[in-house]
């Protein structure tokens, strides 16, 4: 782990020669994983050893995520607001611009689709019921999953909830120029559909993802211009409540601040042990998914299509166990002496 720790270091501050400046993928990325190295290394928690196969996923998770930066760097093409084409460094490249119009109906129809799955949240919150005694009733799930639903789950609800909080703190913070109806617009609906999100699982991880996106912005824009400064102000009193919001919830679910903290705590370390907890079940299996699970992502939305047409019957063995094994993290583990885990393992897995 001592070794982890130092090539994470010796990384990131590769990625500050190389980039220049602290701020950028290579050394944020390093410095986070170091970060939570540490933390697991603390032992707050009675964590499991793990395994120098593990020590080893997580060491090529950092030098794959650094190649990966620098072969970006190389090839890296700016992208700007304004309608002209730029060439900086010898580079030409067309610029980007958001397309509003298309957004906002997209939004509209992620807020539709959240609200059919939110509405009964809402009702169990008006009789009084926490969010913990909603899902032991049913009340808290994924909502309809059949049929037309899954096509607006994976192509637009989806897509458009983990990425407004990007879209829209970067449009409000990191683009010159006065704000127009437009960028309050967006922002008014990432905080709907966030809102919205949270209500229906019950849980903080959307609410957490705005807090570091927009803090992260507020960082990042300085004081460039007179109309940021009102945008900042915006931003800094909405990550207040956000992060208000977060402790009601945790509070809603029978945590004091304590086990909250320590909560935190376990959302970072724990995702070591648990890596190292699920690569020893999978490992007696002896099952191969030839890169089907890394691809999933692009494989599944184009089965799900070609299922949806009539052009396939059934989904591949390979994609099938693929989803197997991305679902695995989710159950429930132990990884420590009388400590439990989920979900969160590492980009590496």
């Amino acid at each position: 782990m001592v070794l982890l720790i130092a090539v994470a270091l010796a990384f990131a501050c590769a990625g500050r020669i190389i980039f220049k400046k602290w701020y950028n993928p290579v050394s944020i990325f390093c410095f986070l994983w170091m970060g939570i190295f540490i933390l697991y290394v603390l032992r707050l928690k009675p964590y499991y050893d793990i395994s120098t196969k593990t020590e080893m996923i997580f060491l090529l998770q950092l030098l794959g995520f650094t190649f990966g930066g620098l072969i970006a760097y190389s090839n890296r093409v700016r992208i700007t607001p304004q309608k002209r084409a730029i060439e900086e460094n010898g580079i030409k490249s067309d610029v980007r611009e958001l397309r509003y119009g298309i957004y906002f109906l997209m939004c509209a129809y992620a807020i539709y689709v959240l609200w059919g799955d939110t509405a009964q949240i809402i009702d169990g919150l008006k009789m009084g019921m926490s969010f913990d005694e909603m899902e032991m009733a049913g009340m808290i799930t994924e909502g309809n999953n059949t049929g037309f639903r899954v096509f607006e789950k994976i192509f637009i609800m989806f897509p458009v909830t983990y990425s407004i909080s990007a879209v829209a703190a970067t449009e409000l913070l990191l683009t010159e120029g006065k704000k127009e109806k437009k960028h309050w617009i967006l922002l008014i609906l990432n905080i709907v559909i966030v809102m919205l999100y949270s209500l229906q699982h019950g849980a903080r991880i959307m609410l957490f993802m705005f807090f570091i996106t927009y803090a992260s912005a507020y960082i990042l824009s300085g004081k460039a211009n007179k109309y940021i400064k009102v945008v900042r102000k915006t931003v800094l009193i909405l990550c207040v409540v956000t992060a208000v919001l977060c402790v009601y919830l945790s509070v809603s679910r029978g945590i004091d601040i304590k086990e909250l903290l320590m909560s935190i705590y376990h959302y970072f370390a724990g995702c070591v042990p648990h890596l190292h907890v699920v690569i020893e079940s999978i490992e007696p299996t002896h099952e191969y998914t030839l890169g089907a699970t890394a691809l999933n992502g692009f494989l599944s939305p184009m089965l799900i299509l070609l299922k949806g047409a009539g052009i396939m019957s059934a989904t591949p063995h390979l994609n099938s166990l693929a989803s197997k094994y991305i679902a695995l993290p989710e159950i429930p583990s132990v990884v420590g002496n009388g400590v439990g885990m989920n979900a969160f393992v590492s980009s590496g897995y």
